[in-house]
């Protein structure tokens, strides 16, 4: 097929379906590559995140304010670093892994 002959048609599919002549250059591309399954929806993949803070760090997080309700969370911070649970320094980036 000529150029201008596939340019006619892409601008028709263009307006009769309301895509923008990018996406349907994508569709095509896609196509090309993969096949039908290339036009499939591909569905999001699934990240598994680490916690930002261990969960062995939270919990002694929490048993030190059971023991003092009125500890603020820089008191305990500040325990853990002098326990060696955590590195000093901890407070300011909040990187407590």
């Amino acid at each position: 097929m000529d150029p201008a002959k596939a340019r006619e048609i892409k601008a028709k599919i263009c307006e009769q379906t309301g895509l923008s002549e990018r996406t349907l250059r994508r569709y095509l591309s896609a196509y090309r590559r993969e096949g039908f399954d290339g036009l499939k929806p591909k569905g999001k993949e699934k990240h598994l995140l680490t916690p930002a803070i261990r969960p062995d760090i939270v919990d002694q997080a929490i048993l030190l304010r059971r023991d003092v309700p009125s500890r603020s969370v820089a008191q305990i911070i500040q325990i853990m670093e002098w326990e060696g649970r955590i590195q000093p320094g901890c407070r300011r980036s909040r990187n407590l892994t």
